[in-house]
């Protein structure tokens, strides 16, 4: 987006037109949109709704307590992928490993929808293919909250954290955006998502 590389380039001491400080992308006001205030997030998760809705919303905020994982990569989920109270997964979309603490916010809904002995995948939300989970998934999201998207999760996970202070390049670890030179430990990981877990549960 524009506005990034104003921003960068300013931070690099670089002397930019004042101009190009008012311009406002597409995808400026689309993220922006795309995060949630930490009271309505509380209020989806507490919502009285539809059983086949509250599926989908369970799926979603489980989702928020692992850094924003996507749809296929929570479906594609091995009971092999939890190693030592971990998930460890590749992202499909980029090829990049991740691993992911799992809290006790997480855990709850794990063990609720896990999948019946016998079969790999960890997880059971009643659909087979990540094709009709998305959309299905879309369709009782927007019930449970009109406009609401899996992407919601993501984008209010790292909004939160960058309103607790944690570091930028912490933030870009935990969504996978850091370039390959660089790589914390997941110490700093796991401290960043307890930190956007208490807050969202109210304890700061």
């Amino acid at each position: 987006a524009v506005k990034s590389v104003v921003k960068y380039a300013e931070e690099d001491g670089a002397a930019v037109n004042p101009a190009y400080k008012k311009v406002v992308s597409k995808m400026d006001t689309n993220t922006a949109m795309r995060n949630l205030p930490v009271e309505v997030l509380r209020e989806i998760r507490d919502a009285v709704i539809d059983r086949r809705a509250e599926v989908y919303r369970d799926a979603f905020m489980l989702s928020f307590y692992l850094i924003g994982i996507n749809a296929a990569d929570l479906l594609a989920l091995k009971k092999s992928d939890v190693v030592n109270g971990r998930i460890n997964y590749k992202r499909a979309k980029t090829g990049r490993h991740y691993s992911i603490k799992i809290e006790p916010e997480a855990q709850e809904i794990i063990d609720r929808y896990a999948a019946p002995a016998g079969d790999p995948r960890l997880l059971s939300f009643g659909v087979s293919t990540v094709a009709s989970f998305g959309v299905v998934c879309s369709r009782w999201l927007n019930k449970v909250r009109p406009g609401l998207t899996w992407y919601y999760a993501r984008y209010s996970w790292a909004n939160y954290a960058i309103d607790l202070d944690v570091p930028k390049d912490i933030v870009s670890e935990c969504l996978g955006h850091t370039g390959v030179y660089i790589r914390y430990t997941h110490d700093k990981i796991d401290k960043a998502n307890r930190q956007v877990l208490d807050y969202f549960a109210g304890k700061k």
